[in-house]
């Protein structure tokens, strides 16, 4: 796939979830890009067009049924090919590869989630993947700028010991996992995702729970 189509299918998937556009004005906006070249089967971040439009409740249906009338189906890549991608971010050396490199591949759908286990001798949680604690503040925070509305974090993110005085910005996103920003500065949660499986912030300077992700699941 083209640079220039790649481009035209973010595109049409901004307009798809944008909020600050009436029906009409994104109708037509669609289907300029779609006149352009954009793809309605394009994956982007992993899903199709239409499967972000009908994973947001927010996309209204007159959307839903102008891509469909084109041919749109909900498509999105497995979590075996999505962990394969994630691969990528780590050079051969073991080294982990510049902010832009990893928005490509997170773009194509490499999944963004962390992996840990637990180790019976340590009696810990023992994190095996690391990709939060690879990147500086700025570019955790440049990456989840391309983020679209609703994006899921298939695995946790771990946060924990990096000398933060704030939290990136993680609010349109879930985190299907654990969120852990343990053993930081932090004087409040603003930042944090509205949804997690679990949310640990220990050991921080909090004076209140403000900006606390609103759904937790344990």
């Amino acid at each position: 796939m083209s640079d220039n189509q790649d481009k035209l299918n973010e595109q049409l998937l901004n307009v798809v979830l944008s909020e600050n556009s009436g029906v009409e004005v994104k109708l037509k906006k669609a289907k300029y890009l779609i006149k352009l070249g954009a793809n309605v089967n394009g994956q982007v971040f992993g899903k199709s067009v239409l499967a972000w439009a009908k994973k947001n409740e927010d996309v209204e249906q007159e959307i839903i049924e102008l891509l469909e009338e084109k041919g749109a189906t909900e498509r999105e890549i497995s979590k075996e090919e999505a962990n394969k991608l994630r691969k990528q971010f780590w050079d051969e050396y073991g080294k982990f590869k510049n902010v832009e490199e990893i928005k490509t591949l997170v773009k194509k759908g490499a999944n963004l989630g962390d992996e840990y286990y637990w180790d019976m001798g340590a009696w810990d949680y023992i994190y095996d993947v690391r990709v939060w604690q690879s990147l500086k503040f700025d570019e955790m925070n440049e990456i989840l700028k391309i983020l679209p509305k609703g994006y899921e974090i298939d695995g946790s993110v771990n946060l924990s010991g990096c000398n933060l005085e704030k939290l990136p910005d993680f609010s349109k996103v879930k985190v299907l996992d654990e969120f852990n920003c343990n053993e930081n500065l932090l004087t409040t949660l603003k930042g944090a995702p509205k949804e997690v499986r679990d949310c640990v912030c220990r050991d921080n300077l909090l004076i209140s729970l403000e900006g606390a992700p609103e759904k937790v699941g344990w």
